[in-house]
């Protein structure tokens, strides 16, 4: 393809429509492909405008002529031609041999060029400039990449994934975290509620402590019992919500689909979210982590209600009673 023209119409066939035009008084059928900015487009109002359309125009006064603009779609230009649908035709061809021994062409009033052009690299086109790899592991990325600009002398640069998107990474990596952080505060207010119910208890059996003091109880015995009643209640917790987050989290996308049937609302809209499902990945580090934290906290929280416990004066717990 050598030059795209503008012609401002067939000139075989302008000379006969002008002629056709004077004899007939009848308006002229003008086509133009009103897709091809700023030659030929439809404005808000369904106008066709642009330059070529101003240039019909302003030819179209000066020879008294009367025009109509109508779209027609730049593949059947020449059909349009052909067939009478149209007088004449303003819009961008290439002209070609083969074009001109069926049509007159004026001369162009604009010509671009159509180009083509590549990256030089050690001024050698053809030498490969990127390459892309897949890996079964997206995790591993990092240390595959190192391996890979190892291999090839480090003369490559491997950008990952990763880096690639560095942004969107770098703000899941802080969400994750302060997700850990509310997490662990919610876990250290549910290990206050186990203090205060535990003290609450040593008030409420302050009288069976003391009997049992007086029957030849250590302080000791006293502090295991309490120490197992508290930490009881944080094991059983604990595992209840270990089973309920793997539950919820293996059937999350069955859960919002009901909920969503239920509340007749669209959850996590794929045209917000980009995902069509919610992806749900239990990583077993990290519920560990979560377990243990949760396990040592609720057991740290025993330690001061069994202490009170253990040193309560039997005298003190029976002399009201």
């Amino acid at each position: 393809m050598n030059f795209l023209h503008k012609i401002a119409a067939t000139a075989g066939l302008l000379t006969l429509a002008f002629g056709a035009a004077h004899a007939q008084n009848k308006e002229l059928v003008v086509g133009s492909s009103a897709t091809y900015r700023p030659f030929a487009y439809e404005s808000p109002t369904k106008e066709i405008v642009g330059y070529d359309v101003d240039m019909i125009k302003a030819i179209a006064q000066k020879a008294g002529l009367q025009i109509k603009i109508v779209n027609t779609p730049w593949t059947g230009i020449f059909a349009a031609l052909n067939n009478g649908d149209v007088d004449l035709v303003i819009s961008g061809v290439t002209i070609n041999d083969k074009r001109k021994q069926s049509y007159d062409f004026t001369t162009p009033y604009f010509e671009a060029r159509q180009l083509m052009m590549s990256a030089m690299i050690d001024d050698h086109q053809d030498a490969v400039s990127d390459l892309e790899v897949f890996i079964e592991n997206p995790d591993r990325v990092r240390s595959i990449g190192r391996q890979i600009a190892a291999a090839l002398g480090g003369r490559v640069q491997a950008v990952d994934w990763q880096q690639a998107n560095s942004t969107l990474v770098n703000a899941v990596e802080i969400e994750r975290n302060v997700m850990f952080l509310i997490l662990a505060l919610i876990i250290l207010v549910a290990s206050f509620n186990i203090i205060s119910g535990m003290i609450m208890l040593v008030k409420d059996k302050g009288r069976d402590i003391a009997i049992l003091r007086t029957m030849g109880a250590s302080r000791g015995m006293i502090l295991r019992i309490f120490m197992l009643s508290g930490a009881s209640i944080g094991i059983v917790g604990t595992l209840t919500g270990f089973a309920l987050g793997v539950v919820f989290t293996l059937n999350i996308e069955a859960i919002r689909q009901f909920l969503q049937d239920l509340l007749q609302v669209k959850l996590f809209a794929a045209e917000i979210y980009f995902f069509t499902r919610i992806p749900a990945q239990i990583e077993p580090g990290e519920v560990a982590a979560i377990v243990a934290m949760a396990l040592v906290l609720s057991f740290l929280a025993t330690l001061y209600p069994s202490w009170r416990a253990a040193r309560l004066d039997p005298v003190e717990g029976l002399r009201y009673e």
